[in-house]
């Protein structure tokens, strides 16, 4: 989704946005950004419905990291892969892989 954000915004020629992307849209924008800062003026991110201090693993570790540079190289793949353990079934890998286009 984050490789996904800079397309739309081109599509909609957007030049310099401001964001807002609560529950899985923190992620979405933080990896965006990470990559085309140029492409965003603010963000609001931030757990939607939850308070963010009850966030665990990569998200937490996202969310209070003091910059980017630690997530440098990590793809959305190795972030969903990390999230999907909590869930109930894991996603086949078919979805989790990495796809160019």
């Amino acid at each position: 989704m984050g490789d996904f954000i800079p397309k739309i915004l081109a599509a909609l020629s957007l030049d310099r946005v401001h964001a807002i992307g609560p529950g899985v849209g923190t992620s979405a924008l933080l990896f965006a950004a990470n990559a085309h800062s140029d492409l965003f003026e603010s963000l609001v991110v931030g757990s939607g419905a939850i308070d963010a201090a009850l966030t665990a693993g990569a998200l937490k570790d996202i969310i209070n990291a003091p910059s980017t540079a630690s997530f440098e190289g990590s793809s959305g793949e190795m972030f969903a892969s990390g999230v999907s353990v909590s869930f109930r079934s894991r996603p086949p890998n078919l979805v989790l892989e990495v796809r160019n286009s």
